[in-house]
C-alpha cells in the first residue's frame, strides 16, 4: 500500500514539471543561426520556448508541461537546416 502511494505521488510530480534540455550545437556562428533554431524548435507542440547562446552555442529548449522530446527527436528537428545537437543535459 505504501509503495502505490509513493509511486503515485512520483509520477504527479513528475509531470507537474516542464523538463528543460541543453545541448550544444557546434554549427551555432551567428545571431542568424539562433533565430533559426529558435523557430524551428518553436514550431513543435511540445516545445514551450527555446534560447541560444552565440558564444557557448547553448541551445536550451523548455518543454511544455508533461510533454518530452528525445534527444535523436531534437536531432531530427534541426538536422534540415545542417544543425546538430551534441552534449545533451536534462532537468
Amino acid at each position: 500500500m505504501r509503495f502505490s502511494y509513493f509511486a503515485a505521488v512520483l509520477l504527479i510530480a513528475s509531470t507537474a514539471f516542464a523538463e528543460t534540455i541543453k545541448f550544444v550545437s557546434p554549427e551555432v556562428f551567428c545571431a542568424s543561426c539562433a533565430k533559426k533554431l529558435t523557430r524551428i524548435l518553436k514550431m513543435n507542440d511540445r516545445v514551450k520556448e527555446a534560447t541560444v547562446d552565440v558564444e557557448t552555442k547553448v541551445v536550451s529548449v523548455q518543454l511544455k508541461k508533461g510533454k518530452s522530446l528525445s534527444d535523436v527527436e531534437v536531432s531530427t528537428l534541426i538536422e534540415p537546416l545542417h544543425y546538430t545537437a551534441e552534449k545533451f543535459e536534462r532537468n
